[in-house]
């Protein structure tokens, strides 16, 4: 009898502790499944923002690529900026002129309040190697801005990969278009804004990875 009851408890035993293992393994494929989903899911939502992000940079780029066109094509001849620049460079009397370049600074500052973004513009002399005003940005114009990497050309504006700053503090990243052309005195100058682009975004992305 004894025997018959020890016989069924280990019987018993190796039931339950079958029933456990089974059990255990169901909870442990639950805890499994349930991890590579979460985890599954944050990866999609990180691909997502991240794709939002993108996205909103594009836009914001163009945006910046825009006013630069805009801003160049104020000061290109056919300009409100350009006609007070053809004035300037059509003077010849030494106290005319003192006035005529005044004035076009004043223009060229009102730039700055009206884009918050634009770090920087400038008239470059590329035969006499030096801008038309001078002492107007925080740092002169080197003349290599002309080896900078082309991104489109289109409609006679160079518009340039994004690169430190060649007005303005030398680290800070920037976005820049370019344009060269000739005045009614036939004197070539090459047109060069840059715009200091909004790096949140950027960082925001970084940040996800």
């Amino acid at each position: 009898m004894k025997r018959r009851k020890r016989g069924k408890q280990t019987l018993k035993r190796k039931m339950l502790s079958i029933l456990l293992l089974c059990a255990m393994s169901c909870i442990l494929a639950v805890v499994i499944v349930s991890y590579m989903t979460i985890r599954m899911i944050r990866n999609d939502s990180i691909q997502e923002n991240m794709q939002i992000y993108l996205e909103q940079i594009t836009r914001e780029m163009d945006s910046d690529y825009y006013d630069m066109i805009g801003i160049v094509n104020q000061m290109s001849p056919n300009g409100l900026i350009g006609s007070v620049t053809e004035s300037y460079l059509s003077v010849e009397d030494n106290y005319d002129r003192y006035f005529e370049q005044k004035s076009l600074r004043e223009e060229l500052i009102k730039l700055g309040y009206v884009n918050t973004k634009l770090l920087g513009i400038a008239y470059y002399d590329p035969k006499e190697q030096k801008e038309l005003i001078g002492n107007f940005n925080v740092r002169v114009l080197d003349p290599s801005y002309q080896t900078i990497s082309k991104v489109v050309v289109s409609a006679e504006n160079i518009i340039q990969a994004m690169h430190t700053s060649y007005l303005g503090i030398r680290e800070t990243p920037v976005l820049s278009v370019m344009r060269r052309v000739s005045f009614g005195n036939k004197r070539v100058l090459d047109i060069y804004a840059e715009i200091e682009p909004d790096m949140s975004v950027s960082d925001r992305l970084n940040k996800e990875k």
